[in-house]
């Protein structure tokens, strides 16, 4: 039996398998880059976007893409949670017999709650809103989203993390293309819904198909009559879910762009997209360990290991803190030049924006970590909680700030809804588990070499300056950090091993080799 907090490995008879750490670990890499991959091309696209459209355009552009967001997720509810872990509940119960009717009824409340998301904004097409058109497309994205969403979810629940990944990448490679083709062409804001309609579609197709792959690979057997008796412990707990989900959308989402476009104006929606878009660029391994947490706790839970969930929970809280504090130095020292040197002057307020959402990054990924666990435990009470804590700080201040402060306003409020949330569900996932080593000292050390590494770019940024400067702040940086980082050893030494240990097959020797450089002897 292992005591690396996650599940064991195969018995001896059985085919050889990757250990639990190497799995987690490449559902890491993979989620990782179904993370970062959409805001990556949504980046690159508004790169383009930003001079096509201009500040304005693509203001309201941001809109109806924050809109499909919101109405998916709404949609969607806690449905998706529920299928994550009910797939994976069942599979760790060695059930896998019951698979095929449940992603038969997947697919029935996918249908009807994707309808009920579509029909909201199709509804405001037909009020009025310009640009008609995109209103309807945008709402055959939410159709198709959400289906994809709740069928996606099944492929997490299995495990299938780099499926599910390729599916994410392939497809979003291909619309960043067309929608730039669009764009150059004149398509306009009509063209870049479409563009994401269709991709939607795609992904929906391409997730239904990994989803029998998966079932026949599981032994499950083909379901060749009705979906049988309505599995209630799903439903239960989606809908119970849905409330706490949608509040938790109330911040994640940046709902603060209803504020703005009630009381500001669209140029300021575009400043904040931007900038909030950065920033989950910057979330995207720390959400991604979030992500495969989720899971890995929901199997371990339906197999009664709950000292190992303890400790694949302090592992991830040690991991995502760490990880996060440098992230946040990069951001503070270069992100503002960044933002203007690639979008122009014109959006240079952005920059301004991103320094106060920046002030969130370390507590977001607590957050979502410790949500992933109270799923695993099935507490549903305390997410409740601390979505109407957050929800309640969020719309108050947004309320309050951006009619005055316009985009700075809404990353106010963001970020003080984000901070709370994190600090209240850290204290009481603490408590659940029965503590927690945290390696203070560890995230000292990564404190203080952070910082130095940040302050020293910085300082060559201000002497340089502009596209060259940006670029050799980021490397010098880089390099002060990696030489400081192995000096004092930023990395708790246990978790260094779990590293290495976990990636010590093919290119993941690299991070096994870096982590145990950054850790002490």
């Amino acid at each position: 039996m292992t005591t690396d907090g996650l599940p064991l490995a195969a018995p001896p008879e059985s085919p050889p398998r990757p250990s639990g750490g190497a799995i987690a670990l490449a559902g890491t890499f993979w989620t990782t880059a179904s993370q970062i991959a959409p805001f990556a091309y949504t980046m690159g696209i508004s790169f383009v976007a930003a001079r096509v459209l201009g500040p304005e355009r693509m203001g309201r552009q941001s809109f109806i893409a924050f809109a499909v967001l919101s109405a998916t997720g709404f949609a969607g509810g806690g449905f998706s949670a529920a299928v994550t872990r009910d797939v994976a509940a069942t599979l760790g119960a060695q059930r896998a017999s019951e698979l095929p009717a449940l992603v038969a009824w997947v697919w029935r409340i996918g249908v009807f709650v994707g309808l009920l998301g579509a029909a909201a904004l199709a509804a405001v097409g037909l009020l009025g809103r310009t640009p008609e058109l995109a209103w309807y497309l945008a709402a055959l994205a939410v159709f198709a989203g959400t289906l994809h969403k709740l069928v996606g979810s099944v492929l997490i629940g299995g495990r299938r993390f780099r499926v599910a990944s390729m599916i994410s990448l392939q497809t979003g490679a291909l619309a960043f293309v067309a929608t730039i083709a669009i764009l150059l062409a004149g398509g306009g804001i009509t063209g870049m819904v479409a563009v994401l309609a269709a991709s939607v579609v795609a992904m929906l197709l391409l997730a239904t198909i990994q989803v029998h792959r998966m079932l026949r690979e599981e032994g499950a057997p083909v379901l060749t009559s009705g979906a049988g008796p309505l599995p209630r412990s799903m439903v239960t707990f989606g809908l119970a879910m849905t409330f706490p989900y949608v509040l938790q959308l109330i911040v994640a989402q940046r709902s603060e762009v209803f504020f703005l476009d009630r009381f500001s104006s669209d140029s300021q929606i575009a400043f904040y997209a931007i900038a909030f878009s950065a920033i989950a660029v910057l979330l995207a391994v720390p959400t991604a360990i979030q992500q495969v947490l989720s899971p890995t706790i929901a199997s371990l839970f339906g197999a009664g290991a709950f000292d190992r969930i303890r400790l694949a929970y302090g592992r991830a809280l040690r991991l995502l803190l760490l990880l996060s504090v440098p992230v946040t130095a990069l951001a503070l020292a270069l992100g503002p030049a960044a933002i203007e040197v690639v979008y122009g002057p014109a959006y240079r307020h952005a920059g301004v924006v991103l320094l106060v959402l920046v002030s969130s990054i370390p507590l977001i990924p607590v957050s979502g970590a410790s949500q992933a666990l109270l799923i695993g435990y099935r507490r549903m009470r305390f997410p409740v909680v601390i979505g109407l804590v957050a929800a309640a700080i969020d719309i108050t201040a947004a309320a309050v700030l951006v009619p005055r402060y316009d985009a700075v306003g809404a990353a106010l409020a963001n970020a003080s809804a984000q901070v709370a949330a994190a600090v209240v569900a850290l204290v009481y996932c603490h408590r659940l588990v029965g503590g927690v080593d945290l390696r203070v000292g560890s995230l000292t050390r990564m404190i203080g070499v952070s910082a130095i590494a940040g302050g020293a770019a910085r300082g060559i940024l201000v002497v340089v300056g502009g596209a060259p400067g940006l670029v050799l702040a980021a490397v010098v940086g880089a390099a002060l950090f990696a030489f400081l980082g192995r000096a004092v050893g930023v990395l708790p030494r246990e978790d260094a091993e779990w590293l290495a240990t976990s990636s010590s097959a093919g290119r993941g020797r690299i991070i096994g080799r870096v982590s145990l450089a950054l850790s002490r002897p």
